[in-house]
């Protein structure tokens, strides 16, 4: 009760830290969200300030080539104006005073020429500042904002590295609770499956609060282990661990009154369905989908079969425990036994059943007949019947 009460709380903390972990991600989604729509405005208002750029800088262009145009007109007058200086103090030392007029005229018209051009050229300027007032705020604005912008992308990397961590979190509180319901659906099958009978074993705990005898299938690995040590002679289970009951002896004396009362093996095996009825022929039924039932009844009726192959005459026993089929049969049964609904269990079983409980039934035939009708009269042999019903044997 106290380590349920344990785990509950542990659960408990790991579900409620994960609540936490889930509302900090909102949070931090929010807050990615509104820091990309903040982006998403600077890089709208700097797409507009970009443009005004160009248009500035197209225009302060146009300007700055009309200047360039006012002042090479500025240069040619003044040339000409010098021209003409020159050739008014020529005819002056020449006391020619022919043209002196015109040229007199001339000069004075070119000089207000260039004093226009002075002008136009003076504003022209101011405008040319003006434009590029305009361009170097427009300039300094999109300098701003592509510091706010990069400012903003820093804080999207820091906070797409908090998502990441949180995520990390979050996966690793996801798999301890995974383990834990893992635990809990092992514990809870093996509660389940120890009210069904105590000889199932989960995979944590032994149901049995005492000690077990060893089991046929834990002699038949001795027989094998002894059989690779003594070549010449495999031991298996002692006659006296198998055959339990009526001595050869008295078995003898009472054989004919047996078998006026009992029915004989011969007619044992026309009513039986099961390992009496193997060589009839099997109906060859399609195996059904494992089921809970099927496990059920497996976890049942396996030790039951283990015990009888306990009963099986020796040379039977030495047998069976050298061949493929007693290590698959070996590996079924602590595939049943030890059942927690994994994939590789279902496989194996669902593969391997039919096989082994044709193996066995053929093995029982070997069986003395007082055991083949005490088990055929029992119930366990009805629940080996729909077993083999199940598996199409």
């Amino acid at each position: 009760m106290a380590k349920g009460s344990e785990n509950n709380k542990r659960d408990g903390q790991l579900l409620e830290e994960r609540s936490k972990i889930e509302g900090e991600l909102d949070d931090v989604m929010q807050e990615k969200l509104d820091t990309l729509g903040k982006i998403r405005d600077l890089m709208g208002v700097g797409g507009k300030l970009e443009k005004d750029i160009e248009a500035v800088t197209r225009e302060g262009d146009d300007i700055e080539g009309v200047i360039s145009s006012i002042r090479d007109e500025i240069r040619r007058v003044t040339l000409e104006i010098k021209r003409l200086h020159e050739t008014a103090l020529k005819q002056e030392s020449s006391r020619d005073t022919s043209g002196l007029e015109d040229v007199e005229s001339r000069r004075i018209e070119v000089h207000k020429q260039k004093t226009r051009l002075l002008k136009d050229l003076l504003l022209k300027e101011r405008e040319l500042d003006k434009v590029s007032a305009r361009k170097t705020k427009v300039l300094d604005d999109y300098s701003k904002i592509l510091g706010e912008r990069s400012n903003l992308e820093e804080k999207l990397d820091e906070i797409a590295g908090r998502e990441i961590k949180l995520k990390e979190r979050k996966m690793d509180i996801e798999s301890r609770i995974g383990k834990e319901i893992g635990d809990l659906t092992k514990e809870i099958y093996s509660m389940d499956s120890g009210l069904e009978g105590d000889r199932v074993k989960s995979m944590d705990r032994v149901l049995a609060s005492r000690k077990k005898p060893p089991s046929t299938r834990d002699l038949l690995k001795e027989s094998v282990l002894s059989a690779k040590k003594l070549p010449e002679r495999k031991e298996g289970i002692k006659p006296s661990e198998r055959k339990e009951g009526i001595k050869p002896s008295e078995r003898k004396e009472g054989k004919d009154i047996e078998e006026e009362i009992k029915p004989s093996k011969r007619e044992v095996k026309g009513a039986a369905k099961g390992f009496l009825g193997f060589f009839g022929g099997g109906k060859g039924k399609e195996v059904a989908e494992l089921s809970g039932e099927s496990i059920r009844l497996l976890q049942e009726i396996m030790p039951v079969l283990d015990d009888l192959l306990g009963k099986l005459p020796d040379d039977k026993i030495e047998e069976f425990s050298t061949t493929d089929d007693y290590e698959i049969y070996n590996e079924l049964f602590e595939k049943v036994s030890n059942y927690n609904g994994a994939r590789e269990q279902k496989e194996f079983i669902n593969v391997n059943t039919k096989k082994v409980l044709e193996v066995i039934d053929n093995l029982l035939e070997n069986l003395p007949d007082e055991e083949i009708e005490r088990f055929s009269s029992s119930d366990n042999f009805k629940d080996y019947n729909r077993l083999l019903d199940m598996f199409g044997v």
